[in-house]
């Protein structure tokens, strides 16, 4: 759902044939109060979908572009 919820693609490349090779990242890291990706945890849809809105969702290239220039 939370895939979905996102348009299931790379919100800047487009990419969306393997969902494996793209990842929630959250924009502004002082306001995650969860990661979205964290296995074993269970939270209300709603807690999601507010969490989903401080986030992008990204290709793993973007991702380690974004870590690797700054």
């Amino acid at each position: 759902m939370a895939i979905e919820n996102k348009g299931g693609s790379c919100d800047i490349c487009g990419y969306r044939k393997c969902s494996q090779a793209l990842k929630f990242h959250h924009l502004d890291a002082w306001k995650k109060d969860f990661g979205i990706s964290d296995k074993g945890y269970t939270r209300g849809w709603l807690n999601i979908r507010t969490e989903l809105k401080k986030s992008a969702y990204l290709s793993v290239p973007i991702v380690t572009a974004k870590y690797t220039t700054e």
